[in-house]
Order: structure tokens, then sequence, then C-alpha cells
């Protein structure tokens, strides 16, 4: 498998118009709970990849990706995709609440 094969399918999952609702779905709540601010957009390269690292203290629940990524697509569009990381260990928190429910 060449490693234009992984890419072909990692893009094929890239769904813009459901990024757009969700995003336009999200944006009030954040703007107006949060009253967050995102600099320093025209730092990323246009084109290519980048890779952002943010530093939060908010513990499991941190609005990180929801502010960012508001201003992200607002900036460079929905023909960009936004890939984010986790920890493994909000996997085995999310775990425990699905164990927990049942």
């Amino acid at each position: 498998m060449s490693s234009d094969d992984v890419e072909f399918r990692e893009i094929a999952k890239w769904d813009p118009g459901f990024t757009k609702q969700v995003k336009n779905f999200v944006e009030p709540f954040i703007n107006r709970w949060f009253r967050s601010e995102v600099r320093g957009l025209d730092h990323i390269p246009t084109g290519g990849g980048a890779l952002i690292v943010s530093n939060h203290s908010g513990g499991m629940f941190t609005p990180d990706v929801l502010v960012f990524a508001s201003g992200f697509y607002n900036k460079f569009g929905y023909d960009r995709p936004l890939y984010t990381l986790a920890h493994y260990g909000s996997r085995s928190f999310d775990g425990g609440l699905v164990q927990c429910a049942q």
C-alpha cells in the first residue's frame, strides 16, 4: 500500500458540508460563552500541513478544538481538513462513563 492510498482514504472520509453545519451550529455558543479570540492564523501556511499545539488547563472538557476550528474555517474555508489528536486517557474516561451508564 502506498502513502498515496492512505492519504486518499483519509481525504475520502472528509465531509466539508457536515463540518460547516457543525461549525455554524456551535460557533454562536462558543463565541458567546467563551468570548474567545483566535490570533496568529496568518502564521499558518496557506498550503500543505501544519502542526498546531494548544496549551490548555481545562482538564477533560477543554473547548480548544471548537474555538480554534471556528477561527480556522473562517480563515481557510472548508476545503482544508483540520485533524485533531487527544491523549488516550480521554478515551478511557469516556469509556468509564459508558460503562457506568450501562
